[in-house]
């Protein structure tokens, strides 16, 4: 675009408001100005123009057809204008997203990915309690939960809910101890850990149901020893003095990584990860923001299990 073909702004700026309200005097107040500076600038823009674009009569203004033509498009690239700016600032506008979910899932799953979520809105702070008990987001704080449950969508209309991913109870442990384990009932020859939260019902996994998959008879192994938090049943197994029996989601950094491995393919169906906040939240664009990533990212690192 020429330079030499965009009009001065402040002339129509002045143009706008005096059209806005067919009054210098009232367009003199919106724009903190005299007057006479209005008039001034409406002039300097229609010597610009080489138009005239109202009519002065004695009591009042009015629009000329040139400036009825103007006028339109001129108010358009404004609204365009203020549009911009309205963008601008919901970016560069703190906004802050109070998340609660398990000791589990925050330490071995969602702190390794946060920095991700970071990088791509910065302007986005995250207050991050780990804890299993259950949050009331009626009280609005949280604003986010991560749970660990039975995933039921409809069963509440007042949130939203999506999956995050269905969890699985796997055996893992170091490689080096994995040497030794040639059958499942090896496994017997070693100490077992259990993880048992604090909702912690006989329907779910336990090593007695392990073992019963894997076709032997024990009801449970010889030396159990039962932690209440899941992340230390996994930091028990890195020290390769023990077999962990826990989440495929938890242990996914390690399994990946390599530090530890799933030596039997046997498997347990356990609880849902999903995500959930207010349905009058579902406007805040940070809350939305965090869990449409939390969703993809489960996706890319699980897929579809």
């Amino acid at each position: 675009m020429s330079l030499r073909r965009v009009p001065p702004l402040k002339g129509l700026r002045a143009f706008d408001a005096v059209a806005r309200h067919l009054s210098f005097t009232r367009a003199a107040e919106e724009l903190s100005l005299t007057t006479t500076a209005v008039s001034h600038r409406v002039r300097n823009l229609e010597s610009w123009l080489e138009v005239k674009l109202f009519e002065r009569k004695s009591n009042s203004i009015v629009l000329t057809r040139e400036g009825e033509i103007y006028l339109p498009k001129i108010r358009q690239a404004f609204e365009l204008i203020d549009a911009a700016q309205k963008d601008l600032d919901q970016k560069r506008a703190r906004s802050h997203v109070n998340i609660s979910t398990t000791m589990s899932f925050a330490s071995n799953w969602l702190l390794p990915r946060l920095g991700e979520f970071k990088e791509k809105a910065s302007y986005i702070d995250i207050h991050l309690e780990a804890t299993d008990l259950r949050r009331d987001l009626l009280s609005g704080n949280p604003d986010i939960a991560v749970r660990y449950g039975n995933y039921s969508p409809e069963s509440d209309d007042n949130f939203i809910r999506q999956k995050v991913v269905d969890d699985w109870s796997i055996a893992v442990c170091t490689p080096q101890m994995a040497e030794s384990l040639k059958r499942p009932e090896d496994i017997l020859e070693h100490t077992c850990i259990e993880y048992r939260w604090n909702q912690y019902s006989e329907s779910d996994p336990s090593w007695a149901k392990w073992l019963k998959v894997a076709g032997l008879t024990p009801v449970s192994p010889p030396r159990l020893e039962i932690f209440n938090e899941e992340h230390m049943a996994i930091q028990h197994a890195l020290s390769g003095r023990s077999i962990a029996l826990v989440g495929r989601v938890a242990a996914s950094i390690y399994l990946s990584e390599g530090r530890l491995i799933q030596p039997f393919p046997y498997q347990l169906k356990n609880k849902t990860y999903y995500v959930e906040f207010l349905e009058s939240n579902s406007e805040k664009t940070a809350l939305k923001s965090f869990s449409d990533w939390l969703v993809c990212q489960a996706r890319d690192s699980f897929g579809e299990w």
